[in-house]
C-alpha cells in the first residue's frame, strides 16, 4: 500500500530520513514502470496500425498502381523503396 506522495515544496532529501528516501525512490520507480509499461503497449498498438495500414494499401488491390501515398511518402510497389 502506497502512502501519498508529499508536495514538491516539502521534499528536500537532505532533511529526510534514509528509510524514507527509498520508499519515495520504490514508489517512483514503481509509478514510472507503471507508466513505461502503458507506454509501450500504447506505441506497439500504433505499430500495429501502421503494419495494417502499409498492409492494407500494398496488398494485391493496389497493384495497377506504380506507388502508395501514404501520409507524404510514396512507396515505389516495383522497387520495394520508400522515396
Amino acid at each position: 500500500m502506497s502512502t501519498p506522495m508529499p508536495d514538491a515544496g516539502e521534499l528536500e532529501p537532505s532533511t529526510l530520513p534514509l528509510a524514507q528516501l527509498r520508499a519515495l525512490r520504490s514508489q517512483l520507480q514503481h509509478e514510472d514502470d507503471a507508466i513505461s509499461y502503458v507506454r509501450r503497449l500504447a506505441q506497439a498498438r500504433l505499430d500495429l496500425v501502421r503494419a495494417e495500414i502499409c498492409l492494407l494499401y500494398t496488398s494485391d488491390a493496389a497493384d495497377d498502381l506504380p506507388c502508395v501515398h501514404l501520409g507524404g511518402r510514396c512507396i515505389n510497389q516495383h522497387q520495394h523503396t520508400i522515396i
